[in-house]
């Protein structure tokens, strides 16, 4: 992300929209990139994402936040009522799901 002023991280037209929504969906969390299997992580959420949860709730009070993350996430600085965690499968899971449609396509 490199270096931004504080207020440059969250863009005026998504505040603007956020505003007049009667909901806000705030998707957050971690990719390939910054999470993987047999790879340390902080418990953090990646640089600006708090920030972007944070200014949304103080625009519009019914937020919702989905977070995907393949493991814990600290979320107390979020402050959050209600949260939606999707769970990712993992990578023996993928395998094994590959493995049955094979096996169910050759029967």
């Amino acid at each position: 992300m490199g270096i931004v002023p504080h207020d440059g991280v969250i863009d005026q037209e998504a505040k603007l929209l956020a505003a007049k929504a009667d909901v806000v969906i705030v998707a957050v969390g971690f990719d390939p990139e910054t999470e993987s299997e047999g790879a340390d992580r902080t418990f953090r959420l990646p640089l600006g994402q708090e920030q972007l949860i944070q200014e949304m709730r103080a625009i519009n009070k019914n937020v919702v936040v989905v977070i995907t993350a393949g493991g814990a996430v600290d979320m107390k600085p979020l402050g959050l009522t209600a949260l939606r965690r999707p769970c990712r499968p993992g990578i023996r899971v993928r395998r094994e799901a590959r493995r049955w449609r094979k096996s169910s396509l050759e029967r």
